[in-house]
Protein backbone atom coordinates (compact mmCIF):
# COMPACT_ATOMS: atom_id res chain seq x y z
CA UNK A 1 0.00 0.00 0.00
CA UNK A 2 1.24 3.40 -0.84
CA UNK A 3 -0.29 6.77 0.84
CA UNK A 4 0.57 10.29 -0.10
CA UNK A 5 -1.93 12.91 -0.92
CA UNK A 6 -0.41 14.36 -4.00
CA UNK A 7 -1.90 12.09 -6.76
CA UNK A 8 1.54 12.14 -8.65
CA UNK A 9 3.22 10.53 -6.61
CA UNK A 10 1.27 7.81 -5.85
CA UNK A 11 1.48 7.18 -9.64
CA UNK A 12 4.89 7.60 -10.20
CA UNK A 13 5.22 4.86 -6.80
CA UNK A 14 2.90 2.65 -7.95
CA UNK A 15 4.43 3.04 -11.54
CA UNK A 16 8.17 2.09 -10.39
CA UNK A 17 7.10 -0.54 -7.93
CA UNK A 18 4.84 -2.61 -10.44
CA UNK A 19 7.95 -2.53 -13.21
CA UNK A 20 10.01 -4.31 -10.36
CA UNK A 21 7.08 -7.26 -9.92
CA UNK A 22 4.97 -5.75 -6.76
CA UNK A 23 1.36 -5.34 -6.78
CA UNK A 24 0.54 -1.84 -5.12
CA UNK A 25 -3.22 -0.43 -3.80
CA UNK A 26 -2.43 3.64 -4.09
CA UNK A 27 -4.02 5.86 -1.81
CA UNK A 28 -4.14 9.68 -1.32
CA UNK A 29 -6.85 9.72 1.90
CA UNK A 30 -5.33 7.72 4.60
CA UNK A 31 -9.09 7.64 6.03
CA UNK A 32 -9.47 5.83 3.08
CA UNK A 33 -6.33 3.81 3.24
CA UNK A 34 -7.05 2.82 6.80
CA UNK A 35 -11.01 1.49 6.16
CA UNK A 36 -9.34 -0.21 3.28
CA UNK A 37 -6.54 -1.97 5.77
CA UNK A 38 -8.52 -2.51 8.42
CA UNK A 39 -11.34 -4.70 5.93
CA UNK A 40 -8.46 -6.93 4.71
CA UNK A 41 -4.65 -6.08 7.67
CA UNK A 42 -3.66 -9.32 5.78
CA UNK A 43 -3.62 -8.38 2.41
CA UNK A 44 -0.31 -6.14 2.60
CA UNK A 45 2.83 -6.67 2.78
CA UNK A 46 4.04 -3.15 3.51
CA UNK A 47 2.62 0.18 4.08
CA UNK A 48 4.57 3.28 2.78
CA UNK A 49 2.85 6.52 4.05
CA UNK A 50 3.44 10.26 3.94
CA UNK A 51 4.09 12.13 7.39
CA UNK A 52 2.17 15.20 6.31
CA UNK A 53 -0.98 14.81 4.91
CA UNK A 54 -4.62 16.69 5.49
CA UNK A 55 -6.92 14.93 7.47
CA UNK A 56 -4.89 11.90 9.13
CA UNK A 57 -1.16 12.09 9.30
CA UNK A 58 0.99 9.73 8.38
CA UNK A 59 2.34 9.01 12.07
CA UNK A 60 -1.56 8.60 13.05
CA UNK A 61 -1.90 6.50 9.83
CA UNK A 62 0.96 4.56 11.33
CA UNK A 63 -0.29 4.21 14.60
CA UNK A 64 -3.44 2.71 14.11
CA UNK A 65 -2.37 0.75 11.49
CA UNK A 66 0.15 -1.18 14.03
CA UNK A 67 -2.19 -1.16 16.80
CA UNK A 68 -3.87 -3.73 14.36
CA UNK A 69 -1.00 -5.58 13.10
CA UNK A 70 2.30 -4.41 14.74
CA UNK A 71 4.86 -6.57 12.77
CA UNK A 72 4.15 -5.11 9.36
CA UNK A 73 6.62 -3.10 7.85
CA UNK A 74 5.62 0.64 7.80
CA UNK A 75 7.80 2.99 5.67
CA UNK A 76 7.09 7.08 6.57
CA UNK A 77 8.05 9.37 3.85
CA UNK A 78 8.69 13.15 3.89
CA UNK A 79 10.40 16.27 2.31
CA UNK A 80 11.63 17.09 5.70
CA UNK A 81 11.93 14.77 8.87
CA UNK A 82 11.44 16.51 12.08
CA UNK A 83 13.08 14.76 14.93
CA UNK A 84 10.24 14.71 16.96
CA UNK A 85 8.52 12.08 14.07
CA UNK A 86 11.19 10.51 13.90
CA UNK A 87 11.48 9.47 17.32
CA UNK A 88 7.72 9.11 17.52
CA UNK A 89 7.93 6.73 14.15
CA UNK A 90 10.52 5.03 16.34
CA UNK A 91 8.37 4.48 19.12
CA UNK A 92 5.51 2.83 17.14
CA UNK A 93 7.48 0.48 15.32
CA UNK A 94 7.94 1.90 12.21
CA UNK A 95 10.27 0.18 9.69
CA UNK A 96 12.07 3.40 8.35
CA UNK A 97 11.68 6.93 7.74
CA UNK A 98 12.82 8.30 4.41
CA UNK A 99 13.34 11.26 2.66
CA UNK A 100 10.51 11.67 -0.28
CA UNK A 101 13.30 13.41 -2.71
CA UNK A 102 15.72 10.09 -2.52
CA UNK A 103 12.43 7.81 -1.68
CA UNK A 104 11.37 7.88 -5.45
CA UNK A 105 14.61 6.79 -6.88
CA UNK A 106 15.41 3.93 -4.21
CA UNK A 107 12.02 2.75 -3.68
CA UNK A 108 12.45 -0.65 -5.19
CA UNK A 109 15.50 -1.02 -2.51
CA UNK A 110 13.47 0.28 0.69
CA UNK A 111 10.52 -1.75 -0.48
CA UNK A 112 12.42 -4.94 -0.63
CA UNK A 113 14.90 -3.90 2.48
CA UNK A 114 11.64 -3.16 4.56
CA UNK A 115 9.97 -6.62 3.38
CA UNK A 116 12.72 -8.67 4.16
CA UNK A 117 13.53 -6.81 7.86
Amino acid sequence: MFVDDEVDLVFLARRILERHGYFVEGFTDARQALGRFVSDPDAFDLICCDITMPGMSGIDFAAEVLSKRSKIPFVLMSGFVRPDDAIRAAELGVTEVVSKPDMMVEMPLIVQTAISS
